[in-house]
């Protein structure tokens, strides 16, 4: 369940994630037999599980994690994909994670798109700031951030 947190996984990150040796072969068995896994080919290659399945596996980590749990999952899987420039993500991670002072830092930065370029769309900012600024006392410099640092 905790592989489907990023929008796609490197094989070496959900080693890292789940603590797991067998994941990556894990992830390739649901490649090769085609359940809702698909592989980008590469240096390492990059999975990506099919979004109904991934929003099903989310659903069930909801469920089925502790919430202080789930929250330190989001926030590794945030600094390993920053760690390793997959920034795709990223400031999102941070807010679903309640970690405000990295989500405020990512979205200062800008550095949720590819290759570290500003990436963040209007819609998206506001989406993640939405969900930040509903906690109270927590997002608001998040929200506040998001007019001066949204770009679309």
């Amino acid at each position: 369940m905790l592989m489907a947190l990023p929008p796609r996984i490197r094989a070496s990150v959900a080693v890292e994630l789940t603590g797991e040796a067998r994941a990556p072969r894990l992830l390739e068995y649901g490649y090769r037999r085609h359940l809702f896994v698909a592989r980008r080919d590469g240096p390492e290659p990059v999975y990506e599980f099919h979004a109904l399945f991934r929003e099903f596996l989310l659903e069930r980590a909801r469920k089925l994690v502790p919430p202080a749990e789930l929250a330190e999952a989001r926030r590794r899987v945030a600094a390993l994909g920053e760690a390793r420039g997959l920034t795709d993500k990223v400031f999102e991670l941070y807010v679903d994670a309640e970690d405000w002072p990295n989500a405020l830092r990512v979205l200062l930065a800008g550095r949720s798109g590819a290759g570290g370029r500003p990436g963040f769309s209007r819609a998206g900012v506001a989406a993640a700031t939405t969900r930040a600024g509903s906690h109270p006392g927590r997002g608001e410099a998040c929200a506040s951030a998001a007019g001066r640092c949204g770009r679309g």
